[in-house]
Order: structure tokens, then sequence, then C-alpha cells
């Protein structure tokens, strides 16, 4: 990963997450996604390349790189893409989410209805 350049980081990064939305898009199944995750070389600022230590810059590019091209495709209401940091740095992406189900029918039935 040495020598490479902001350029070349940023379209490793361009590559996978389409590769990934391409994937999905593909399988076409509802409620499926994936997290890229970003490797401390293409986090790392300075005279390296990366998208510099802060999570702002993965945050720009998602929105202009990823999200302004799905809704450009009128596909904006399939995805949830997110950069999000938990230890490391990363893109979620997840596919024609459904509604969270009611669960109350299934909660107030009786003890006939519990499975052990």
């Amino acid at each position: 990963a040495t020598g490479k350049t902001t350029y070349d980081r940023e379209w490793e990064l361009f590559r996978t997450v389409w590769s990934e939305l391409a994937h999905l898009t593909s399988r076409d199944e509802e409620d499926t996604g994936s997290l890229v995750l970003l490797s401390p070389e293409q986090k790392s600022g300075g005279g390296s390349g990366g998208f510099g230590r802060d999570l702002e810059c993965v945050r720009e590019f998602v929105e202009r790189k990823v999200l302004r091209p799905i809704r450009w495709l009128g596909r904006g209401e399939d995805w949830e893409i997110v950069a999000m940091e938990r230890g490391s740095i990363g893109v979620r992406i997840l596919y024609k989410l459904s509604d969270i189900p009611d669960l109350k029918e299934r909660d107030s039935g009786g003890d006939e209805n519990v499975m052990f």
C-alpha cells in the first residue's frame, strides 16, 4: 500500500463500494447489505495520501461519489449508505430495508405461542 496517492486510495474505495452496490442490486434481495472497512493506510492523512484522519472526508466521498449518482439514477429510496466509525472507518451499505414489523400481534398471544 506504500506509494499510493490520495487519488489511488479514493479510486480503490470507489471501485469497492460500487462493486458491492452492483452485487447487491444483482441479487435483489431485501434487507441485505455490506460493510466496507478502510485499511489504516486508506484513512491515514499526511504526505502518503488517504482520506485524512477525519471521518468527514469519507462522508464527503460517500455524498459526492455514491449518494449523488444513486439519487440521479432515481434509486435513492433503495439504499441507506453512510460513512461510519466504530473502531475503524467504513462505509455501511444497506439495500431495500423493510419496515420494522409490528410485533404487537405476535406478543399479544398466550403461553401457547411461546416456543422453547
